[in-house]
């Protein structure tokens, strides 16, 4: 028997997901609805210690699918890309405080990791027409990370903030307090 399989399905694919303690398998498309679904995960999970155990160690991965499938949804210039892009990087910044036995990644490719995201957001959507606050937002998100050029990125966004709100701009004088 021929299973019917309408067109708009076709880039159907099958996955299996860890997800502790039982394993199950998950079909998803990549369209918009798994591309929020994927980032709501991961920016739900964000920020806490557990988060990794929760996702049962894939915590990296699953950012780096979330901001695969908003490139892919959204293209890889969209202004869409700026929060994906963020958690990604603190995402791998953390890995640089757990002790060696729990790195996913080495501190070198981390580093090396970091680098080449943060080439890639300022060219292909930084540099866009895109709403300097939200730029402002991605470079201030940077900046309270544990990342090692957190005050370069602090300096950018208060920059963005003296140039967009002015000096007197509730943004403008928390960037200065960071």
């Amino acid at each position: 028997s021929s299973s019917f399989r309408p067109a708009a399905l076709a880039p159907i694919r099958q996955k299996s997901i860890s997800c502790m303690p039982t394993h199950f398998t998950h079909t998803y498309l990549d369209n918009k609805s798994s591309t929020d679904l994927t980032f709501n995960v991961v920016r739900v999970t964000a920020g806490h210690d557990w988060s990794g155990e929760v996702l049962g160690g894939k915590y990296l991965d699953l950012s780096r699918l979330a901001l695969s499938r908003y490139q892919k949804v959204y293209g890889i210039e969209s202004e869409e890309l700026i929060e994906p892009y963020a958690n990604l990087i603190i995402a791998i910044s953390k890995e640089a405080r757990k002790s060696d036995r729990l790195k996913e990644i080495s501190d070198k490719k981390g580093r090396a990791e970091i680098r080449g995201l943060m080439k890639e957001v300022e060219i292909n959507v930084l540099r866009q027409p895109i709403n300097s606050i939200k730029k402002a937002g991605f470079y201030k998100r940077l900046a309270v990370s544990n990342l090692r050029d957190r005050q370069q990125y602090a300096k950018k966004a208060l920059d963005i903030y003296q140039r967009e709100l002015g000096e007197a701009a509730r943004e403008t004088v928390n960037s200065k307090l960071t």
